[in-house]
């Protein structure tokens, strides 16, 4: 029997976590928040839907509660992961500059993709295994991409829409 779990970090996410924490639960057998540091109640929402939250006491950053994520699929022997964004995509313009940044650099180190910062992905247990996050922030999504491609794992990007700020805009993850 395979477990597929849907993993996420969340910092002061209380105002979105529950639809997002609700929506994977229809799809996996098990959800797990990776809570980094909040000081809202965050912890309590995600808990009380279910879900098996990791605390972080506080704010390790996104690679960190990554890497937490990482850790947990290894621990609960989880044969699939997907990673998805606690706050349900939104992007303010200021971090989409940065991305843009973060997909030249990972382009730069041989990983063609069109977002290197999707947060929105899935892993296979080969994956799970093999990746190990070292960098603490938002630079942990090219550090992954960059791991794929040096343990020869297959990656794939499937157009989907996403909400950046209010517009949609249609990405690949």
């Amino acid at each position: 029997m395979s477990m597929i779990i849907a993993a996420m970090s969340a910092h002061n996410e209380d105002e979105r976590i529950a639809k997002v924490v609700l929506g994977a639960k229809k799809h996996v057998d098990k959800v797990v928040v990776v809570d980094d540091g909040s000081t809202d109640a965050t912890v309590e929402i995600a808990e009380a839907l279910g879900a098996l939250v990791v605390r972080h006491e506080e704010n390790r950053g996104y690679g960190a509660a990554l890497r937490t994520c990482f850790e947990t699929a290894r621990e609960l022997d989880a044969d699939m992961m997907v990673i998805l964004d606690s706050d349900g995509q939104r992007k303010p313009k200021w971090r989409i500059a940065g991305m843009k940044v973060l997909n030249l650099f990972t382009r730069l180190h041989g990983v063609e993709t069109t977002d290197s910062q999707s947060g929105y992905r899935a892993y296979s247990r080969r994956a799970i295994e093999k990746i190990r996050i070292t960098n603490p922030d938002m630079g942990a999504g090219s550090e992954i991409l960059i791991q794929a491609k040096n343990h020869n794992l297959k990656i794939v990007e499937i157009p989907i829409t996403v909400r950046y700020g209010i517009e949609n805009t249609t990405s690949s993850r």
